[in-house]
């Protein structure tokens, strides 16, 4: 999984926050108890979150590639590379879908007449 953000982490989830801000009010004002009861739980996670990646200064630029203990990326995608393999027969087909049902029935109407907004008569 890739977890891709402009920038520091952190500061996106700060991004967030504030701007859902301006709806959280909107909501915790209609007073609804499971509403604003989403809305507090959503604010300690963004909060909580923004913690985390102010913690340690962790994933300063995103989630990082096994940097110590890892291998290169790049010999990871050599030995792991996608096949060009084609799809098994049984999924894919040669053959065109069938075409759709006829529709049952009469066409439908034709559409009403245009209307005219201005009429001009002629002058005489």
């Amino acid at each position: 999984m890739i977890f891709v953000t402009p920038g520091n982490p952190k500061d996106v989830v700060v991004n967030c926050l504030e701007s859902a801000d301006y709806y959280f009010m909107q909501v915790l004002r209609r007073k609804i108890a499971a509403e604003s009861a989403w809305v507090k739980a959503m604010k300690t996670s963004l909060t909580t979150l923004r913690e985390y990646f102010s913690a340690d200064d962790r994933f300063k630029m995103g989630i990082m590639w096994k940097v110590k203990d890892g291998i290169d990326p790049k010999e990871f995608l050599a030995k792991h590379a996608l096949s060009a393999t084609p799809w098994p027969s049984s999924i894919g087909s040669s053959s065109p879908p069938p075409p759709p049902p006829s529709a049952k029935g009469h066409a439908p109407p034709p559409p009403p007449p245009s209307r005219r907004l201005f009429i001009h008569s002629p002058r005489s």
